[in-house]
């Protein structure tokens, strides 16, 4: 549901941010963060908290910033979601802040009576309008090949949400393609990857990795499409449930699954540890 009653509070805190990140204000950032806030970048990185209050204010020089096209919907009953076209320009690291225009979502959490943001996602601004125009062209669904993942890459570093690690580098997901053939899928319109799913199993169940649609191409049901295709190949493997896994402050894409009928576990942890070569 719309939030027009939070709309003017929420805009003010997100501006009060934005007005700290070139304050270069700390103190205020770290009230405004909540503790478990997470941040994922243009592309693809996953921040915490304490590296965005502590690093951010050192690396990042913003001379002028922009919102425009705000919307902002209450999707809980003290969480509230505001997405916006934001504007930067200034320096990040020594070198300019490129591109200076992007699409921004954060998700504001009331604790106590104190609103504090939890999450916030970035994501390529191509030039289209807040409602994005789709191509004219219907996109194909086809397996993933190997020659491919050099773009497969780039569009999963401009998605928000998804998070890559070592284990996607390109030998790595050479590997892994070889070893769970024609599972994984890709939708191609206008000569371009517009979206990519990996899927495997270990003969007792699916999985499915790295789910993202270009901004361009989104709401337009190639997610549904992508996993649809998964799913059958599993099915051909006899193999009836796949798991996935999504960070925790990934509203938007609990949304998409949730709306697909799959269901979290709570009663189970994720262990992992890097196996080192002697």
């Amino acid at each position: 549901m719309n939030a027009p009653h939070f709309r003017q509070e929420i805009l003010a805190l997100e501006s009060s941010l934005w007005q700290a990140v070139t304050n270069r204000d700390s103190e205020t950032l770290a009230n405004l963060f909540a503790d478990d806030y997470v941040e994922i970048t243009l592309n693809g990185s996953r921040v915490t908290r304490n590296a965005t209050v502590t690093e951010s204010p050192l690396a990042d020089e913003i001379e002028s910033w922009a919102i425009t096209d705000e919307e902002c919907v209450q999707i809980a009953p003290d969480v509230v979601l505001l997405s916006y076209h934001l504007t930067l320009h200034g320096q990040s690291r020594g070198l300019p802040i490129a591109p200076p225009d992007r699409w921004a979502t954060s998700v504001w959490r009331k604790n106590r009576n104190t609103w504090q943001r939890v999450l916030f996602q970035q994501s390529r601004y191509a030039g289209q309008s807040h409602k994005l125009q789709p191509s004219d062209e219907t996109p194909a669904i086809r397996t993933m090949e190997f020659d491919d993942l050099n773009d497969v890459i780039k569009l999963w570093e401009q998605s928000e949400g998804v998070f890559l690690s070592d284990s996607d580098t390109l030998p790595a997901l050479q590997n892994y393609l070889r070893h769970n053939g024609f599972m994984s899928y890709v939708a191609v319109a206008d000569d371009r990857i517009v979206g990519a799913i990996l899927c495997g199993h270990d003969g007792r169940r699916g999985y499915l990795h790295h789910l993202a649609v270009a901004a361009s191409h989104r709401r337009q049901g190639i997610g549904g499409q992508l996993v649809e295709s998964c799913s059958g190949r599993l099915l051909a493997e006899g193999i009836n449930r796949f798991n996935l896994f999504l960070l925790n402050n990934n509203f938007i894409g609990r949304t998409f699954w949730e709306d697909l009928k799959c269901e979290a576990w709570d009663q189970c942890r994720i262990l992992s540890k890097t196996i080192e070569s002697d």
